[in-house]
């Protein structure tokens, strides 16, 4: 008798269990379609009346707190050299909980409806859900430099991608008037992953985060902040290996570089590698279970993305 009690009770308990699942997913859903059908075209309608303010500059930060790499160069020229009205937007998108999202979202919405220029660095279905106005133009400066992974429509009905219908009804790539990559051969998967048919707004002008290559003051800065942390680097050729958010069916192999290239620089390099694989972060093919990284990480249907620059 007691064992047919504790069998009705699991059964209930898994049952309740799956209704709230449904029932979640029907609430999400329905908020996916509310907000971004509704919700933020009909606040961008309202407020895009006023006319565009020709000096207005709005930079959309959908995750970071603060202003990125992909974004500061541009940034701190339009602040330093010229005299625009610049608005920043902090999203917190997957960081902060979802009535606070869309508040800002809403703010952001009512801000770019008058806007001129429009800056991303990452792909949005917040901001593609508005009919932007012709008047306003939107430069996606992307955060990442090639093509060395698919990414947005060229991920469609892969196993690590939404199918090709939900893509299309809530696009996350929409109203571009510029995409910036890093050279003519990569032009073509931009087109392709942001559903782009328009030739010309996907152009190789390059990635404004790289420009700080070419200044002085950085190189130098850089070079001391290596060599304090690694004093071995001194007068040898630095090859880095960085990836971040690595499938978590990827196999990290052993960086053996060190030993390969040698042989080639007679001892004159250093090639090092950093990583995040399924939770746990590699350096030179070794896990790391004690690496603290400076900023909090947070887990998202069990991958591990650590916001980490390692600085």
């Amino acid at each position: 008798m007691a064992e047919e009690q504790v069998t009705q009770k699991n059964i209930f308990k898994r049952g309740l269990g799956l209704v709230r699942k449904i029932i979640a997913k029907v609430r999400n859903k329905w908020h996916k379609y509310y907000t971004l059908k509704i919700l933020y075209p009909s606040i961008y309608k309202k407020y895009s009346k006023q006319p565009v303010k020709e000096d207005k500059v709005v930079f959309i930060e959908l995750r970071q707190p603060k202003i990125s790499n992909s974004f500061s160069v541009i940034y701190n020229d339009l602040k330093e050299n010229y005299n625009f009205d610049i608005h920043e937007h902090y999203l917190r998108t997957s960081f902060i909980p979802r009535p606070n999202h869309v508040k800002r979202c809403k703010e952001m919405i009512k801000d770019i409806a008058d806007a001129k220029y429009i800056f991303m660095n990452e792909a949005s279905n917040v901001v593609s859900s508005v009919p932007l106005r012709s008047e306003t133009i939107e430069a996606q400066l992307w955060h990442g430099c090639g093509a060395f992974k698919k990414f947005g429509m060229s991920t469609a009905e892969l196993i690590f991608g939404d199918n090709r219908r939900n893509m299309l009804k809530y696009p996350f790539n929409k109203n571009y008037s510029l995409v910036t990559v890093s050279s003519p051969e990569v032009i073509w998967a931009y087109e392709e992953a942001m559903n782009i048919d328009t030739k010309g707004i996907v152009q190789a002008v390059g990635n404004s985060r790289t420009d700080v290559f070419y200044d002085g003051t950085f190189i130098k800065d850089a070079y001391k902040k290596l060599y304090k942390k690694l004093p071995a680097a001194k007068g040898k050729k630095i090859i880095l290996f960085a990836l971040l958010l690595l499938p978590t069916t990827f196999i990290f192999p052993q960086i053996s570089m060190n030993g390969k290239l040698q042989q080639f620089f007679n001892h004159d390099i250093i090639a090092f590698g950093l990583a995040e694989c399924n939770g746990q972060v590699i350096y030179n093919g070794v896990y790391l279970p004690t690496y603290k990284p400076k900023t909090k990480s947070v887990t998202i249907k069990k991958r591990k993305i650590i916001y980490d620059r390692y600085e």
